[in-house]
């Protein structure tokens, strides 16, 4: 074990530092951490994002490896792909990391070549119930490949971290590691309510002022499944109930089919796409409802700042979901992809106050007992500390 006045140096390796769930996991896991006993730093494959900016106020070093061809052509994905790795084992060189924690599949399969290039122990960290699945064609050579690759990464790993119990299971029946391979760090964040600021949400959005404000937050994409809440607006309207807004804050490549079903449902007065933002707690602290239609989930982080915000969470019966949305206790539950049961359930939260705040004080009371990151975060800790040690390998 390292002394306790010595730093242990951590690079944290990411696709990109866009808002999504396994990047802010990855500010709230340094935050958890802190400085005094760790030194951080983050490499990002792909995209910039808001989060360089939080990072470097926390003191951390940033760095952004070369663009990466793409794999259709092969020569130059070849060149690209040695200028990646150069530039990497240089950052390496000059700063000295003692272990490499990952997150998602491209930077964790780069992490484990790496690691055993410099002969580092890498810890893959896996976010998702479906990381594992691909939309190509099985008779794509690029899925055999990518599943090649997966079977070397995550048996080559020093460790695998799983963010929930659920992942854990998928991650030992896919690879068969040992129990002893694989870490659980429950997903959470640090949550302190004094230090979020307020939104004046209807003064931005007049037409949200005095009804039920219903917010959903994800990446427009088909996983996310917004379209069911489209249609469970025109379900509720159909229903007679109008004392709703419903607020999707995200962007996404489905973003053209969303507007356009908003359009055609007529639901325009009620729905509103809010694009990218960066100031999702005040949203939430400014909101009544959650919902997530999501066709799966890992352990979704906006859940969890849903639920320490008290708000009760609408969600499909779905993987990452379906264990931690109690339904009657901290939300209500029903099946995926059926909007009417998800209007129902958003008329009973419409109609019935009392409901409202039982299953708030339900949601408060999970995120104290579950997704406290400030507990949480005791199995990463005890992994980097035991494998900073200079005997391990």
């Amino acid at each position: 074990m390292p002394n306790q006045e010595e730093q242990i140096n951590i690079l944290h390796l990411t696709n990109t530092l866009a808002v999504g769930g396994a990047e802010v996991l990855l500010l709230q896991y340094i935050k958890a951490l802190g400085s005094k006993r760790y030194r951080h730093m983050v490499y990002f494959l792909y995209h910039d994002g808001p989060l360089r900016h939080q990072l470097e106020n926390l003191g951390v070093m940033v760095h952004q490896g070369p663009a990466i061809a793409s794999v259709k052509n092969p020569l130059r994905f070849i060149g690209s792909f040695a200028k990646l790795l150069k530039n990497i084992l240089t950052v390496i060189e000059q700063n000295k990391p003692q272990i490499i924690q990952s997150h998602l599949g491209q930077a964790n399969q780069l992490a484990v070549l790496v690691g055993k290039i410099v002969r580092l122990p890498v810890l893959t960290t896996v976010h998702n119930t479906m990381a594992f699945s691909d939309p190509r064609s099985t008779w794509d050579p690029r899925v055999f490949l990518n599943k090649l690759i997966n079977l070397f990464t995550y048996r080559f790993s020093t460790r695998v971290i799983a963010i929930s119990d659920e992942v854990r299971q998928i991650i030992q029946a896919k690879f068969r590691l040992p129990d002893a391979k694989i870490i659980v760090v429950k997903n959470g964040i640090l949550f302190n309510k004094e230090e979020i600021p307020s939104i004046a949400l209807e003064q931005e959005f007049p037409d949200t002022t005095g009804r039920l404000k219903i917010m959903a937050i994800g990446a427009l994409t088909y996983q996310k499944s917004f379209e069911t809440l489209i249609l469970a607006a025109r379900h509720l309207l159909d229903q007679g109930q109008k004392n709703f807004s419903i607020l999707i804050a995200g962007e996404g490549v489905e973003r053209p089919k969303l507007e356009k079903m908003i359009k055609d449902l007529h639901v325009g007065n009620h729905v509103r796409l809010l694009g990218l933002r960066h100031d999702v707690l005040p949203l939430l602290q400014a909101a009544d409802v959650f919902a997530m239609p999501s066709r799966f989930e890992g352990l979704s982080i906006a859940m969890i700042e849903a639920m320490a915000s008290g708000l009760p969470v609408v969600a499909a019966n779905a993987p990452g979901l379906r264990d931690y949305v109690k339904d009657e206790n901290n939300g209500l539950l029903f099946p995926i992809e059926d909007h009417a049961a998800l209007g129902s359930c958003l008329t009973r939260l419409t109609k019935d106050n009392a409901l409202r705040k039982r299953l708030s004080l339900g949601a408060q009371h999970s995120f104290k007992e579950e997704f406290d990151l400030a507990h949480n975060i005791s199995p990463l800790e005890e992994a980097f500390n035991g494998l900073s040690a200079p005997h391990v390998s």
